[in-house]
């Protein structure tokens, strides 16, 4: 009799890991979250050039950056509704940063990614940076920023 229960038990637990793993499709595992949060593709233009017109895009929309090469990341303090969902306390809560940490993959022949996530960093006064990803619902704006850098490159010949 128990071990009938223990099996209807595990039964249903395996149904819904299922029905989890199909409906995220494995995000959690994968390596490219990034570019399922937002991303672009670059044709025929060097990993140099795709990282500098990703920070005079950033720098424009204003984030600070720092990092180089294929690993970029930017930062500013964050829009109103960041500070609203993820500020700690009005009084004694300090400032919400949202950070971008961008990379540039290359998928050969010639092709970049240009991936990102976003972060909100609520200030903890610790040592340490607390960083929270965005969902999904929220990438918008920063594939619209993706997209900036993509169309510098269009423009070109």
């Amino acid at each position: 009799m128990m071990s009938a229960s223990i099996a209807k038990n595990w039964i249903g637990l395996s149904a819904i890991i299922a029905v989890c793993l199909s409906a995220f499709g494995c995000q959690v595992f994968s390596t490219t979250s990034g570019a399922r949060f937002a991303s672009v593709e670059i044709s025929g233009h060097s990993t140099k050039e795709v990282s500098a017109a990703t920070i005079a895009v950033f720098d424009k929309a204003g984030y600070m950056s720092t990092g180089v090469g294929d690993e970029l990341l930017f930062e500013r303090d964050g829009p109103e509704w960041m500070q609203i969902a993820y500020g700690s306390n009005i009084k004694s809560g300090g400032p919400v940063s949202e950070r971008i940490k961008a990379q540039i993959v290359n998928l050969g022949d010639g092709t970049l990614r240009l991936q990102c996530s976003a972060y909100a960093m609520p200030e903890s006064g610790g040592i340490g940076d607390k960083e929270m990803q965005l969902l999904m619902t929220r990438r918008r704006p920063y594939r619209a920023l993706l997209e900036q850098v993509a169309q510098k490159f269009s423009a070109t010949p």
